[in-house]
């Protein structure tokens, strides 16, 4: 890749001032390393270099998060549907005392 490409000069920049008190800012290099690492892919840069090995790791992880997504919504509308339960049960009750207070 020649130094020229805009992404090799954002890959390499170094911050010209110096960086303030506490948490260090992150690089583009370490979001990468993050992602890599949660993909837990071992050797990623001969992975990196394979494009249809490269694919498939991509592929299989996006089916994944969908997954997760599907599972999410449907944990999402249970707990919806167990919210509504409560707040039903809580007006029934509500009735009863009332009637009761009335009879």
């Amino acid at each position: 890749m020649p130094d020229t490409r805009i992404v090799r000069k954002i890959f390499n920049w170094i911050p010209l001032t110096k960086r303030s008190q506490g948490r260090p800012k992150y690089r583009l290099e370490d979001n990468i390393k993050q992602d890599i690492c949660q993909l837990k892919i071992q050797n990623w840069i001969a992975c990196l270099q394979d494009r249809g090995k490269w694919k498939e790791v991509v592929e299989e992880e996006e089916e994944e998060e969908e997954k997760e997504e599907e599972e999410e919504k449907k944990e999402e509308g249970r707990r919806r549907r167990r919210r509504r339960r409560r707040r039903r049960g809580r007006r029934r009750r509500r009735r009863i005392r009332r009637r009761r207070r009335r009879s």
